[in-house]
């Protein structure tokens, strides 16, 4: 019976590296499954901070997913049938080029990497509730 406890607890604490070696397997059988589109574009996504931010400043919460920075690059990736995040090869891919309404910049990764951090906030806030 010991024996056992001694097993269990063993591949209990190696569960999340057996996860990891089954989810990356997973995954790069579906790459291998769905041929890179050589003809793939880069979808552009438009995002309108100062309706972000004033829907924040004024305490509202996104429970509809309607108006955070995640939901208007959902919205707009899904449009796409999220082709931009299947094509990703890792994680350093940039999946869009962003533009934000009435502001100037042209997106050579910075501004990805902006939205990035933009929507990490929201899911960590009180403003976009996706987890209990």
């Amino acid at each position: 019976e010991l024996k056992n406890r001694l097993i269990s607890s063993q591949l209990f604490k190696s569960k999340d590296l057996i996860m990891d070696h089954f989810k990356n397997d997973i995954i790069a059988k579906m790459r291998k499954a769905k041929p890179r589109n050589s003809r793939y574009r880069v979808p552009n996504v438009t995002v309108n901070r100062n309706t972000i931010f004033n829907n924040k400043h004024d305490g509202k919460v996104d429970t509809k997913c309607e108006w955070t920075t995640f939901a208007c690059i959902l919205r707009q990736l899904k449009s796409s049938n999220y082709e931009t995040l299947i094509n990703a090869q890792s994680i350093q891919d940039q999946c869009w080029k962003t533009k934000f309404v009435g502001e100037q910049g042209i997106d050579a990764g910075g501004l990805f990497k902006e939205t990035l951090s933009n929507i990490v906030d929201e899911v960590m806030s009180d403003v976009l509730p996706l987890f209990i």
